[in-house]
């Protein structure tokens, strides 16, 4: 039984924990919880709640369309001393963790960064030991297994997305130019080499907070991986380069707005152009 509602929603609400231990009365119940470092967790959760996948069109998610800082700030934004979450944001962590130890005893945990390199799917697969025919299965090739995650696009689509949102909504194009015509315009733009977006990034306080809470996490729930010889180091190293290469990271609209300001007024000019002639 796998749900992601199961850490999600159980997690938080007692009374449906409670219906759900009781459903299962009498069964031997072993809870199997899949780690992944927070500093890649936020990020994938991130594309998974706001970024619209490839098949979609992009008019299906416009309310949620929102760089990372803004997405993260409304996450973690406070109020009378309590963290507000919305019920998507809920990482692993040892609270998340503790309704599930009082109910069922002890929780294993399947560590995402163990034997890192390997077929991670398989290697799950194989770590459920009540089912070894699966295990089998999936390592001689008779299990199908895709390596494909939640696909997203890639992060110059979902930019040009963005500023095409953007610049939407400020009526710098015209309100009738098809959004899907606008996107491709600004990924013909970011094709030229020396066409560059003007960031804005998470602050340093906010980026030693993922980075303190990634290491706590991972000593507080895998304390004997967390002290093996270089663990830190490789968590450390991961979150830099990640941080390196802008992951935590949304756009300077207004900045977007002034330095391509010739772009976007030939680009008002091409979507009149097109309904003009598509009217006469």
């Amino acid at each position: 039984l796998s749900d992601e509602g199961l850490i999600r929603f159980l997690s938080q609400n007692p009374i449906a924990m409670n219906m759900f231990s009781d459903a299962f009365a009498g069964f031997d119940i072993r809870v199997v919880a899949v780690y992944r470092r927070y500093y890649e967790w936020i990020l994938s959760e991130y594309s998974q709640e706001v970024k619209p996948r490839k098949e979609m069109k992009m008019s299906k998610k416009l309310e949620r369309l929102i760089g990372f800082p803004q997405w993260y700030s409304n996450q973690t934004q406070t109020s009378s001393n309590e963290t507000k979450r919305s019920s998507w944001y809920f990482p692993l962590d040892k609270a998340s963790l503790q309704p599930w130890i009082s109910q069922f005893g002890n929780v294993e945990i399947f560590n995402m960064h163990e034997d890192e390199g390997t077929n991670l799917i398989e290697r799950f697969i194989c770590s459920l030991r009540e089912i070894p025919s699966a295990c089998e299965a999936a390592r001689s090739g008779l299990l199908p297994i895709s390596t494909e995650m939640n696909s997203a696009p890639p992060q110059s689509l979902f930019e040009a997305q963005l500023v095409a949102l953007y610049i939407q909504r400020e009526k710098i194009v015209p309100r009738f130019a098809p959004l899907d015509d606008v996107v491709k315009e600004i990924e013909k733009l970011l094709a030229r080499t020396n066409v560059k977006i003007p960031r804005r990034c998470l602050g340093y306080a906010d980026l030693s907070d993922i980075e303190i809470k990634t290491l706590t996490d991972e000593e507080a729930l895998l304390p004997a991986f967390a002290h093996a010889d270089g663990v830190i180091d490789l968590a450390r190293q991961g979150f830099r380069q990640a941080v390196a290469k802008n992951k935590y990271c949304g756009i300077k609209f207004d900045l977007v707005e002034k330095q391509w300001k010739a772009f976007f007024v030939r680009l008002r000019k091409d979507f009149a152009r097109q309904r003009n002639t598509t009217e006469g």
